[in-house]
């Protein structure tokens, strides 16, 4: 048999309120403990930012008209070519400033030059590699100068204007659904570096290419290029050869011709990425595929067809944000399974004219003749810049205010002392790329907004910010009504036991106090009344035989009760 320890009120309410100390001094300990830290952020100026109102954006170009001896009226054509430009530059991010000679000779000049040739019919047009561009022109058209130099002024920066403003939109509306342009959906998101994948796809296993000249083609095609483009971003270039890589579907064969065909609504099947292996090596940097697909030996030649059911011309289509395909069909009588650097000339070709599209690089007016690739020349490449400092500042600008509404909305989440100086270093960045747009130091405006771009993606995706996400309120509930639900309720209800004991023996000592406060004020009057009676005693029991009512007994003994405790 159990003995149980019993308790006197006293012990037990000692009991209790020592529990609940423990339970009192132990949660705000606790709840320091697992305080989740929060380091401060300038969320202010991460608003301002976000809404466009710390920067901006303005490039602005000098150029310089040069003509020979012979050309009279300088000062008149540039006051022409002025207002035209004027006029239609207004709100442009781009602004072009005309003048007559350098005010300091600097590479950032770009310089018109006209030249007179009345062996050509009206006018042509000439960009080499540098920041000239040359207008040959017949004197009879001498009048219409103005307005052909305005019209060519403004058409080459046209694109790039056109890509920035898009971008800026989204600092001003943020929710915007505006549809994109086909230039923005090619083209690839900015990184700081990028795999370029090469592969050979072999459809069948007959007649395959074992062999093709890849690295002299990137070297002669890509390499000039890369090179160029490393102020940007840094490429990591591979190559791959595969075999029997089937495709998801059956090409049809066309009823017009004896030619196999994949329609434009097909394209999407084309690769069959579940059994292509097209990524070399694990890599956490952004891939640009460019596949060369050698058809099944029965089931060439096969050629694309457009929207328009017509055969596409350089047999390839581009796969926006992703890269390019382009089939190849070997000749009949001529197998060979070796690629060639002559065979792999027009493959090329398409994939650098490719490349420049995935990248965002802005073209050039088509009456404009060009140097051909895979040199760029410069006006394209300061295009570039200007697009990229903009996209990167606008990127680094709304992922603030995303980081900033993020902070705000969740509460609970962990802010560490990492994202902090990240999200400082990310607003002096974009400081410094603001400033240094206004100094004309588009090389350094650059630098500093991807700088910005990479500290703010870091800081937004900081896992112990990211991992608040998916541990909510509710889940914290879940978890601690069990563990304090069994240890709260018999402490509560052993307090609330006590209350009500306390109150009870408080009322009662309260209504003791009253009654012998009572009995001490009517203790003289009885103590007279006795005496009487005592002094009475003899002579009535004299007179009649005693007779003693039980009313007399218990004020007897309530005299002898008063008699143990005098006053």
């Amino acid at each position: 048999m159990v003995n149980m320890v019993s308790f006197s009120h006293k012990q037990r309410r000692w009991i209790v309120f020592s529990y609940l100390l423990f339970v009192f001094i132990a949660i705000p300990v606790w709840w320091k403990l697992t305080e989740i830290y929060r380091a401060k952020l300038p969320l202010v100026q991460m608003d301002y930012w976000s809404k466009g109102h710390m920067c901006n954006i303005q490039f602005d170009i000098p150029i310089v008209i040069e003509v020979s001896q012979e050309f009279n009226d300088l000062k008149g054509l540039i006051k022409k070519i002025r207002q035209i430009i004027v006029s239609k530059q207004q709100e442009n991010i781009i602004k072009l400033h005309i003048k007559e000679k350098y005010l300091n000779k600097d590479e950032s000049y770009y310089t018109v030059k006209l030249r007179e040739n009345n062996e050509i019919s009206s006018v042509s047009r000439h960009i080499y590699y540098n920041r000239t561009l040359y207008i040959d022109y017949n004197l009879k058209i001498t009048s219409e100068l103005p307005k052909i130099i305005s019209e060519v002024l403004l058409d080459i920066f046209s694109v790039q204007e056109k890509y920035m403003k898009f971008h800026l939109e989204k600092i001003k509306d943020q929710n915007s659904s505006s549809k994109l342009e086909d230039m923005d959906i090619k083209v690839v998101k900015y990184s700081s570096s990028f795999d370029i994948v090469f592969s050979l796809i072999n459809g069948g296993e007959k007649n395959v290419i074992l062999f093709w000249d890849i690295e002299k083609a990137i070297n002669l095609y890509f390499g000039p290029l890369l090179k160029q483009l490393s102020i940007f971003s840094k490429f990591y270039v591979e190559s791959q050869v595969q075999f029997c890589a089937e495709l998801t579907f059956s090409p049809q064969k066309s009823k017009r011709n004896d030619v196999f065909e994949i329609p434009a609504d097909r394209f999407s099947e084309f690769v069959n990425s579940i059994e292509w292996n097209l990524a070399t090596t694990l890599s956490s940097h952004k891939i640009i595929n460019f596949l060369v697909y050698v058809p099944r030996y029965d089931t060439q030649p096969l050629f694309f067809k457009d929207f328009d059911d017509h055969l596409i011309s350089n047999n390839s289509f581009l796969v926006p944000q992703w890269g390019s395909i382009v089939i190849y069909n070997q000749e009949p009588t001529n197998v060979n399974p070796y690629l060639n650097m002559t065979s792999l000339l027009p493959i090329f070709y398409i994939f650098v004219s490719n490349f420049l599209s995935l990248l965002g690089v802005p073209s050039l007016p088509s009456y404009i003749h060009q140097e051909p690739l895979p040199i760029l020349n410069t006006w394209r490449l300061d295009g570039l810049y200007r697009q990229r400092i903009v996209e990167n500042m606008v990127f680094a600008s709304t992922t603030l205010g995303s980081l900033s509404r993020l902070v705000r909305q969740i509460s609970n989440m962990a802010v560490p002392d990492q994202v902090q100086q990240d999200v400082f270093k990310t607003i002096d960045h974009l400081r410094k790329a603001c400033q240094n747009l206004n100094d004309f130091n588009s090389f350094s405006a650059l630098k500093d907004a991807s700088a910005a771009t990479s500290l703010v993606e870091k800081a937004f995706f900081d896992p112990s910010m990211v991992s608040m996400l998916y541990f909510p309120d509710e889940h914290k509930y879940g978890v601690y009504l069990p563990l304090f639900g069994p240890l709260f309720f018999p402490l509560i209800t052993a307090l609330v036991q006590e209350i009500k004991a306390f109150f009870y023996y408080w009322r009662k000592k309260s209504k003791k106090k009253e009654s012998d406060s009572a009995i001490q004020d009517n203790y003289p009057a009885t103590q007279d009344n006795l005496s009487e009676i005592q002094d009475n005693l003899p002579a009535i029991q004299d007179k009649q035989p005693v007779q003693i009512s039980n009313h007399s007994i218990r004020y007897r003994l309530s005299a002898r009760f008063l008699n143990l405790f005098p006053l």
